[in-house]
């Protein structure tokens, strides 16, 4: 009977206002029984002893109710009050009830302004939840690849988009990158055949044994077999790390005669190609975004088989305190390329 007088009032609305109504009833909806609820409950469930302060990393903390869905916790040596989701993509949000939303136009490719446009939201509203779900996506993907791992660079054009204040001249429309002048970023990019794909940027055009070396720096296991043209500066990685099987070929002479038995190189360059087509649908991504974008192919390389990839990048994003550090760091103005 009572949904009845609610489906009554709700009639005598306007437009606008049945639109805010539904829009308060999904958010509430979303926060006490939605998705996100059981996300944050089966966290909260298994979550390991106590709640550590963010603050001041004491475990000495206290539970202090439940608001929305979301747990909130006081710390008996600094005496602040915390959430459990502070740190994570999620926090301070106001409108979790878009956020399932939000995660498919990302799945699909959409751009932060037609995301912003689809969902009723600011560009820089939209702009802010990507680049803090793409710092989550991290924790997510593999540390170290190990097996057989094949490992070359290839090269983007460095891209200042967005900034309003140059040291050069602007780049005149057309230029793609490709001509021999332009500024150049290299991406190392190191596919396991097993599983596990890591890609570092390189603020160089052409990478030395140094920067080879620093980019592959703990991220392969022990006894790798590790796969590479003959590009001088992988030398450095295989050097620094004896338990490494390094077998280089000549790419080049590789193009034409048929690779010999399983040394070849064709994984990570057919990975150089998608992760072309996937930069390419935005548009151009700014060179100081490049590793978030980055992290994003991979991520979705690693889930392409799963058929819950919102429910699992929504987990990830609840259980990942990176989003506020890296967008303390974004709007400081501190967020370089990572070597």
């Amino acid at each position: 009977m009572n949904h009845q007088i609610v489906l009554l009032a709700f009639e005598q609305l306007s437009g606008d206002e049945k639109r805010l109504a539904l829009s308060a009833i999904e958010a509430s909806w979303e926060s006490r029984s939605g998705l996100m609820a059981e996300l944050n409950k089966s966290l909260s469930e298994n979550r390991v002893g106590n709640m550590v302060c963010p603050h001041c990393k004491s475990d000495k903390t206290i539970r202090r109710g439940v608001t929305k869905g979301i747990e909130k916790f006081s710390c008996n040596k600094c005496n602040k009050y915390f959430q459990s989701n502070y740190g994570t993509a999620l926090y301070r949000i106001r409108r979790t009830d878009k956020w399932q939303a939000y995660l498919k136009l990302m799945e699909q490719g959409y751009s932060i302004k037609r995301s912003a446009k689809e969902l009723g939201i600011a560009i820089q509203t939209s702009f802010d939840w990507r680049h803090k779900v793409l710092a989550s996506l991290e924790s997510a993907l593999p540390k170290k690849i190990g097996g057989t791992v094949e490992c070359d660079d290839f090269q983007l054009k460095e891209s200042f988009k967005g900034q309003r204040k140059l040291d050069r001249k602007p780049h005149k429309r057309g230029n793609d990158g490709r001509n021999h002048t332009s500024e150049k970023v290299s991406v190392v990019t190191a596919v396991s055949r097993d599983s596990g794909i890591i890609q570092v940027v390189v603020a160089a055009k052409k990478i030395s044994g140094e920067e080879a070396q620093k980019s592959m720096e703990n991220r392969l296991e022990t006894g790798t077999i590790l796969i590479t043209d003959e590009a001088s500066s992988y030398n450095a990685v295989a050097k620094a790390d004896p338990t490494l099987v390094h077998k280089r070929i000549n790419s080049k002479k590789n193009r034409t005669e048929r690779p010999i038995g399983k040394i070849h190189l064709q994984t990570v360059n057919n990975q150089h190609k998608q992760t072309r087509d996937f930069l390419d649908r935005f548009n151009g991504v700014a060179t100081k975004y490049l590793p978030n974008y980055l992290n994003w192919f991979a991520y979705l390389q690693l889930q392409k088989d799963n058929r819950e990839k919102i429910q699992t990048m929504l987990k990830t994003c609840l259980s990942a305190a990176t989003a506020l550090i890296f967008l303390t760091k974004l709007l400081a103005g501190d967020v370089l390329i990572r070597t």
